[in-house]
């Protein structure tokens, strides 16, 4: 079985099925999701009382996510319905945050070696940008780092290329929420960061500094996979004050040549 081609022939058929108040896709992936938290199953009568699909519409939707294999019958009461073995399958096919930080980490690292400085590969993760990898270079003059740190989505370089990529909902939520100053350059205006946004979403890169931290500059470039999605933000950070603006271009230049040979590496058509 083809699992590609049957998730796309599986999001056709149901797109075509249509009513007055919710497209049946939104229902199926509710259908899914509800499954999700039920791993021992529910029936066909106990998902229609949870999520009110109309009956007729349920046993459509229903049908059809079985014979795809994104369900399947209890093993032990086949009336109840759990998830299938389609959804593993894919989810098979999605790098998980161990294999992906597998991947950035020799490009990490070789950065590291070129530049000097501080290298790091971060991640979205709600509306925060979580490290996964980092590699310092030797000596003591150098931006420390770590695994696992967390940073607000508009506070320093890599997190706003991060927000620029990320969907509509977070980026409003996160306005919604206010931007509160982390150091002297923290984009705090809205309307500011909107502006930003939309130019590091074209650019494919941003840079700055005194944001996060005061004297401490980034220049972060996006990062795409085969499916041409972004799964992160490489970024090199230094100290600002300690670099001419030359260095500062090199610095950005090389990271974003890095950032390339990195989405060759996933599979993207974009890198080159």
């Amino acid at each position: 079985m083809q699992v590609g081609n049957s998730a796309s022939e599986l999001l056709c058929r149901l797109g075509a099925h249509m009513d007055n108040n919710l497209p049946a896709l939104e229902r199926a992936l509710d259908t899914l999701e509800l499954l999700g938290a039920y791993p021992g199953g529910l029936s066909a009568a106990d998902i229609g009382e949870h999520t009110g699909i109309p009956r007729a519409t349920l046993y459509r939707i229903l049908r059809l996510l079985r014979q795809r294999e994104f369900l399947a019958g209890a093993p032990e009461a086949a009336t109840r319905l759990v998830l299938g073995p389609a959804l593993a399958r894919l989810a098979a096919l999605v790098p998980g945050e161990r294999e992906l930080r597998a991947r950035v980490q020799p490009h990490v690292d070789a950065l590291c070696a070129q530049l000097g400085e501080t290298v790091k590969f971060v991640v979205r993760e709600g509306f925060e940008a979580v490290t996964i990898a980092v590699a310092h270079p030797p000596g003591d003059l150098c931006i420390a780092s770590r695994v696992g740190a967390r940073r607000p989505l508009h506070v320093g370089a890599a997190q706003r290329l991060i927000l620029a990529h990320a969907p509509d909902e977070v980026q409003q939520a996160l306005f919604a929420g206010g931007l509160p100053s982390r150091a002297s350059r923290t984009i705090t205006s809205i309307r500011t960061l909107r502006e930003d946004l939309a130019l590091a979403r074209r650019r494919g890169w941003a840079s700055g500094h005194s944001e996060g931290a005061e004297g401490v500059g980034a220049g972060a470039a996006v990062v795409t996979d085969g499916a041409g999605q972004v799964p992160g933000v490489l970024v090199t950070v230094f100290i600002h004050g300690g670099k001419s603006s030359e260095q500062r271009r090199e610095i950005m230049q090389r990271t974003i040549e890095a950032a390339g040979r990195l989405s060759a590496a996933l599979g993207s058509r974009q890198a080159g």
